[in-house]
């Protein structure tokens, strides 16, 4: 089964099986994610196994995951930067000299961290019990700002609860403690990705899925919470499906996934708090669309100047980059980073330095 069968959660099949039956069926007219214009094809250093891919060189790292592994695309090209079978969610350090991972199997998921580019992976948590019941889910790894700890998505709630449904976790690097961070909506899909705000120590971000009461449809809705006083605001309107949130550097903005109309848009969105006196949509943020088609993960450039994100292309997901302008709008038409690769669409994405 495809990795959104890594639980047994609405969300991740929702997503998933979207993406897996966009790409089997091919282009499909505006739901292509848009080509660069006259990219040059460089046809050295590539791997046997990955076709010839566009030349172009953006800053900084790009890590992803492809078969099964977390690639990193540095310079112009891109390169395997894992051997774990299952590898996937990368995230880079502040310093991006760190990469966190998840690996997933069947029944459990783990937590990892690498040196990059030399050093091979330490394993933060261990679910390989042949008691099935015995594992944990572990994953969606996100790094602290002060890069002491992670936030992640966990069942470990169960062992005192009982409850099956991922809510977000927190586990110290060096000594490996951890404390749960928010509660989930029970029976409902639990929480996704969650990511720390920027120069806000305390404020995570997070899509909390639920079933619409009428057509029992599940629908994701992203949530703001303050972890010292577990006030938790919700940022998107309910029984509206937003997911995959992540910040701006500086912690202003969050861009995200909006479904509507059979298409995944990316929007962008100002919480009230980062733009004062402004008027505010109906959950207290104000947001407008950037790009329209059927996209995944969007995250920022460490700058703050372009978004990478993965969509359809000639049947493949590949990796594309957004320029924006300094009125966050979109600057030209997207980059298209790789191509024929075939990424994971349910695995994040993260642009580090």
């Amino acid at each position: 089964m495809p990795r959104c069968a890594r639980h047994d959660k609405a969300r991740s099949l929702v997503l998933s099986l979207a993406l897996l039956a966009l790409a089997a069926c091919g282009p499909a007219g505006s739901t292509e994610a848009p080509s660069a214009s006259g990219a040059a094809i460089a046809t050295s250093s590539q791997s046997a196994s990955v076709p010839p891919q566009p030349h172009v060189t953006v800053p900084g790292k790009i890590a992803f995951a492809r078969g099964g592994n977390i690639w990193v695309f540095v310079g112009s090209e891109a390169h395997q930067a894992t051997t774990t079978p299952g590898a996937g969610d990368p995230s880079w350090s502040p310093d991006g000299n760190i990469l966190a991972f998840d690996r997933q199997d069947r029944n459990s998921a783990d937590l990892f961290v690498m040196p990059y580019p030399q050093g091979g992976p330490k394993q933060l948590s261990n679910n390989t019990n042949r008691v099935v019941e015995n594992n944990l889910w572990e994953m969606q790894p996100d790094w602290s700002p002060d890069a002491l700890s992670l936030a992640y998505v966990s069942d470990r709630g169960r062992l005192k609860n009982g409850v099956l449904d991922p809510a977000p976790w927190r586990i110290t690097i060096a000594t490996g403690a951890r404390a749960q961070l928010a509660n989930s909506n029970q029976y409902a899909g639990g929480v996704d990705l969650p990511r720390w705000r920027p120069d806000h120590k305390n404020e995570l971000l997070y899509t909390s899925w639920a079933y619409d009461s009428q057509t029992l449809q599940p629908y994701g809705q992203l949530m703001l919470e303050d972890t010292q006083t577990s006030q938790v605001r919700a940022l998107t309107p309910p029984n509206e499906t937003s997911f995959q949130g992540d910040w701006s550097p500086d912690g202003k903005n969050i861009v995200y996934i909006k479904r509507q109309q059979q298409h995944d848009d990316i929007w962008l969105m100002t919480p009230s708090d980062s733009a004062p006196g402004t008027p505010t949509a109906g959950a207290g943020a104000t947001s407008k669309p950037l790009l329209s088609g059927r996209f995944a993960q969007p995250v920022w450039s460490p700058d703050g100047r372009a978004i990478a994100y993965i969509g359809l292309k000639d049947g493949s997901l590949d990796l594309f980059v957004q320029n924006l302008t300094a009125e966050l709008e979109p600057d030209g038409q997207p980059t298209q980073l790789t191509t024929g690769m075939h990424l994971e669409g349910a695995s994040a994405i993260s642009w580090g330095r």
